[in-house]
């Protein structure tokens, strides 16, 4: 992987909690939420482990905003869902 692209990381009230450095890959998925409405997974990223990161929180990238779908830990890296918000981060 290539962690070379540069993530500010944000909790749900869009405060800044630091960066880290990522490799994101364009992806499309669907996830289907429990009142079954669905949400396109339109990237995913993949990152050294991080206490910053939590599914409650987003990425800015740029300047795009991604929510946090989902965080799947494996050994050595995690590989975050991340939807492509329609704003930016106010």
């Amino acid at each position: 992987m290539f962690y070379e692209t540069t993530a500010v990381i944000l909790d749900g009230d869009f405060a800044t909690l630091g960066t880290m450095l990522c490799d994101l890959q364009p992806t499309r998925q669907v996830i289907t939420l429990e009142e079954q409405m669905e949400l396109e997974v339109t990237a995913r990223a993949f990152c050294a482990p991080c206490g910053l990161i939590s599914a409650s929180g987003y990425l800015e990238i740029g300047t795009t905003l991604y929510k946090i779908l989902r965080i799947t830990p494996w050994d050595e890296y995690w590989e975050l869902w991340l939807y492509r918000c329609e704003r930016s981060a106010p």
